[in-house]
C-alpha cells in the first residue's frame, strides 16, 4: 500500500501534469476512509447516488411513472373512493329506512293500550315538519302514503348492495365484452318473444273490440 501511494507523489511523476490532482484526490479518499462518520456518509452516497441540482437544489433520480402507470393508479384510487361512497350511500339509506319503521312503531305503541302495542300496522312518521300516513310491514319494510300520490314502498330488502362488479374500473369493460359478445345473442332470443307478445297483445285487442261492438253475422 505505501508503494503504491508514494507512487502517485508529484515529485516522482514530474512529466506528468494531473500527477497534483490525483495526489489530491488520493489525499482525500485516505482521509474519508479513516474518519468513521466520513466513512457512513460515503457508504450511504454510494448506496444512493449523489444527487444533481435540479431548479432551486439537489434531487435525487428517483423512478418516474408513465403516462399509462398514472392513469392505472387514478382509476384503481377513483375505484375505490367509489366504491367506499356506494358502501356509504347503501347503509344510510338502510339505517334511514329501519329508522323510520322504529319511529312509526314507536306511534303505534303511544296509541295503543299498555301491553298491546301492535309491530305491524298503520301509523304515520314525521319527515322534515309533515306527519305523513303510513303501514309497518315488517321489521325493515314499511309502506309510506303522501299527499295524492302513490304509496312509497321502503324495503330494505330492495336496496342494491354495490359489490366489486359495480365499480367502473370492472364494469365498463364487462360492458364492452357484452356488447361484443353476449349482447347480440341476448337480442336475437329476445326478439321472436317479443313478436309473440305483441301478437297477443293484438288477440286480445280483436277479441276485446268484439266483445264491445255488434255481434257479426256469418255469411
Amino acid at each position: 500500500m505505501a508503494v503504491s501511494f508514494f507512487s502517485f507523489l508529484p515529485d516522482k511523476n514530474k512529466g506528468d501534469p494531473k500527477a497534483k490532482e490525483r495526489f489530491a484526490r488520493l489525499g482525500v479518499i485516505v482521509s474519508i476512509l479513516r474518519d468513521p462518520s466520513k466513512r457512513e456518509r460515503y457508504n450511504f452516497f454510494y448506496k444512493n447516488g449523489v444527487p444533481r441540482w435540479r431548479g432551486t437544489g439537489y434531487l435525487y433520480s428517483r423512478f418516474r411513472p408513465g403516462l399509462g402507470s398514472v392513469i392505472v393508479v387514478v382509476m384503481v384510487i377513483a375505484s375505490g373512493m367509489q366504491y367506499i361512497a356506494g358502501q356509504v350511500n347503501y347503509y344510510q339509506q338502510r339505517n334511514r329506512i329501519v329508522r323510520f319503521v322504529e319511529d312509526a312503531r314507536g306511534h303505534l305503541a303511544a296509541n295503543a293500550p299498555k301491553g298491546r302495542a301492535p309491530s305491524l300496522g298503520k301509523s304515520f312518521i314525521e319527515i322534515g315538519e309533515r306527519a305523513m300516513r303510513c303501514e309497518v310491514k315488517g321489521d325493515e319494510y314499511l309502506i309510506v302514503y303522501p299527499d295524492d300520490r302513490e304509496p312509497v314502498h321502503w324495503n330494505t330488502a330492495w336496496l342494491k348492495k354495490p359489490t366489486i362488479q359495480d365499480v367502473f374500473m370492472i364494469r365498463m369493460p364487462k360492458q364492452w365484452i357484452d356488447r361484443l359478445i353476449g349482447k347480440k345473442e341476448q337480442v336475437q332470443e329476445v326478439q321472436p318473444e317479443a313478436e309473440e307478445e305483441v301478437k297477443e297483445v293484438k288477440t286480445k285487442k280483436k277479441t276485446v273490440t268484439r266483445r264491445r261492438g255488434a255481434p257479426r253475422m256469418n255469411q
